[in-house]
């Protein structure tokens, strides 16, 4: 047995317009400089995009006098299919030998058109008048999804960077004026 080198698994967690594409390819950067330094960040990462191409944006932009730089970038298009996902990464990996893979947003696959909530939703309907406690939260098919993410944050063989999208809440409430 040898002693082998961890895996990072990262989910950057912020609001719309916060910075976290920028963040994963900044971390994407620094894993690359430190663990595989003279290697190209687009040979040896890959970017799985869900938000039509809005990772481009930010390649090539300097922040804080670094230049962000492109990874082979993947456009994730609707349905957002966890499983599909899982078998993207799994390629990626085993058949194109990338050691980092960023997901913007990983939010898709649980929000996004045939994300987990929208399965859970629809399983909902399929039960009503069953009286089951947890109703689809409990459905084989729901817990297996739901494991997907865990899975693949744990177990791939590449670092993992997941960006999730944060929900902003607006509440009124009166001031001075009404």
């Amino acid at each position: 047995m040898e002693r082998t080198q961890s895996k990072l698994s990262v989910g950057v967690y912020a609001p719309s317009g916060a910075g976290k594409t920028i963040g994963a390819i900044k971390l994407a950067m620094g894993i690359r400089n430190k663990l595989y330094p003279g290697e190209s960040l687009k040979d040896i990462g890959l970017f799985i995009d869900t938000e039509r191409r809005s990772s481009t944006k930010a390649v090539g932009r300097s922040i804080g006098g670094e230049v962000l730089e492109p990874l082979e970038l993947y456009c994730f298009e609707p349905p957002f299919d966890i499983y599909k996902l899982a078998k993207l990464i799994d390629y990626a990996v085993t058949v194109k030998k990338k050691k980092i893979i960023v997901v913007d947003s990983y939010s898709a696959f649980w929000s996004g058109v045939d994300g987990i909530l929208e399965r859970a939703s629809e399983i909902d309907v399929e039960l009503a008048g069953q009286k089951k406690m947890y109703g689809a939260w409990s459905e084989k098919e729901i817990i297996s999804k739901k494991n997907i993410l865990k899975n693949l944050m744990t177990n791939s063989g590449a670092h993992i960077i997941m960006c999730f999208r944060a929900k902003t809440e607006y509440v009124m409430e009166p001031n001075a004026r009404g």
